[in-house]
């Protein structure tokens, strides 16, 4: 007898971060240690949504890999400090 048919949810629907969420999570992640593991479940108790270990990780990767890939894109030469410092979240 087959089983019924669980319903899974839309790949294309994708839960948002707010800032302070994104903050908190760099923060956790990079200057408290924490595993993604355990900052996931503390969102998830915290937001009253499901937050994956993977979900952490992809956040972490794309806030680092879009910081080192961004150039100053300043008019005036005297503006041009080298755009954000690194681990701009911690400070």
């Amino acid at each position: 007898m087959a089983s019924p048919a669980r319903k899974s949810p839309d790949p294309h629907s994708k839960a948002k971060w707010s800032d302070r969420e994104i903050l908190e999570v760099m923060d956790a992640v990079d200057r408290q240690g924490l595993t993604p593991r355990v900052v996931a479940g503390a969102l998830s108790r915290t937001l009253g949504r499901k937050v994956t270990r993977d979900a952490v990780l992809g956040l972490v990767h794309r806030i680092s890999r879009a910081h080192e890939a961004t150039t100053c894109a300043c008019s005036r030469p005297e503006n041009c400090d080298g755009g954000m410092p690194k681990r701009w979240w911690a400070s």
